[in-house]
């Protein structure tokens, strides 16, 4: 199913990337008659696409992908450690192998953060691969689960607070105006 997921999402790349194959896709999509209905919007979305999954862009995209799953890896470590186990070059390999296999695979679900599958398979591969109890299993996934999620949260909305006038249409971050009656228009 990794397979095909990603064999999926590299063929869209390659389609999105090579213009004038998408560009007569559109137009052979144009000529049916519920899709000719959203052409506009299937161009806009098109262009954006094109943007978005430049060489440029996915690298940089990827490159930070790999920088913070691995720092979620070292932060899983951490938590290993503060709950006794002893650091080695193994535990570190075994931590970051163990969350982004369960992290992989709770995206495969198509779950929102891939609830349940992702906790259920990294308290799983901790058992399987650090030979501890299921007790301690469970409260790494916990622990860890819990800090990636919220620091997610938290770096998004200081994205969105930094970011705000970039992400967001003017209308969006201007204040309503009253009128002479003193009610918002």
């Amino acid at each position: 199913m990794l397979v095909a997921v990603v064999l999926t999402m590299g063929g869209l790349v390659v389609v999105v990337q090579t213009r004038p194959l998408a560009l007569w896709l559109l137009r052979q999509g144009e000529r049916i008659a519920i899709v000719a209905r959203f052409a506009h919007s299937l161009r806009q979305f098109y262009e954006s696409a094109y943007l978005l999954f430049s060489l440029k862009n996915l690298a940089f995209a990827i490159g930070l992908g790999v920088v913070s799953w691995g720092a979620e890896g070292v932060a899983l470590y951490l938590v290993l450690l503060g709950l006794g186990f002893v650091g080695t070059p193994v535990l570190l390999v075994q931590a970051v192998s163990a969350l982004a296999l369960s992290t992989i695979l709770g995206a495969i679900s198509f779950l929102p953060g891939g609830l349940g599958v992702a906790d259920g398979s990294l308290a799983g591969l901790l058992l399987l691969v650090t030979n501890t109890g299921a007790d301690t299993a469970v409260a790494a996934t916990l622990v860890i689960r819990f800090a990636t999620l919220w620091f997610g949260v938290v770096l998004g909305a200081l994205t969105l607070v930094g970011y705000r006038r970039e992400l967001l249409p003017a209308s969006v971050t201007a204040s309503p105006s009253r009128g002479a009656d003193g009610l918002m228009d």
